[in-house]
């Protein structure tokens, strides 16, 4: 029997794939976010950017007025001790987001699991005849692969903010589930020449 074609009709009753809290790690592909890769992009965006700008600022104020520290005291370092403690809190809040709940996705021969909603993880798994179409695309610096279910339902009961995510990611991939390639550290190419191996050409990839 053939697989259905993406965007198929669901039968009444017909069930939605499967949610899992963890995807497995001991599987052939794993992919699973760094903490390096987080803290480069993320500290330098949340908290190297802020401190240089503000850096910045009080060498221009004490350069053209003609001040020193003792002209201002140390609560005129307040604004910027604030903004870097709030960009710290919101590194922490991605590296938590980002880190926690296991890998992001993986596969073995009898089907592929990828993560549906951030924190707290929830994630679903497509076997092979449930997977229309696999695909990279790029974003920024990064490639994330892009996993299109037949079923358009897959992962829509893992929450309302899952769902509002993967809307997003609908509108920028054309998928509502996907794994970064960048963030785990992987080539985009590597990972969809693996899961071509281990759909065994059940799947379109690419």
């Amino acid at each position: 029997m053939d697989a259905p074609q993406y965007g198929w009709t669901v039968p009444p009753g017909y069930p939605l794939p499967e949610l899992v809290d963890r995807i497995p790690d001991d599987q052939p592909l794993v992919l699973r976010h760094r903490a390096s890769r987080f803290l480069a992009v993320f500290g330098s965006l949340y908290v190297g950017l802020p401190l240089s700008l503000f850096l910045c600022m009080y060498t221009a104020f004490f350069t053209m007025l003609d001040q020193d520290l003792d002209d201002i005291g140390w609560l005129g370092f307040m604004p910027g001790a604030i903004v870097v403690a709030g960009g710290l809190f919101q590194l922490g809040i991605m590296l938590v987001a980002g880190l926690s709940g296991g890998p992001v996705l993986a596969a073995n021969t009898d089907g592929v699991w990828v993560r549906a909603r951030k924190w707290p993880a929830r994630s679903v798994f497509l076997p092979w005849p449930a997977v229309a179409h696999v695909y990279a695309r790029r974003w920024l610096w990064d490639r994330p692969v892009c996993v299109l279910a037949h079923d358009t339902r897959a992962g829509a009961d893992a929450g309302v903010w899952a769902r509002i995510d993967m809307g997003a990611q609908k509108a920028m991939f054309g998928s509502r589930l996907t794994a970064s390639t960048f963030y785990c550290g992987r080539r985009a190419d590597d990972v969809l020449a693996e899961l071509h191996r281990l759909s065994g050409g059940r799947v379109r990839i690419g």
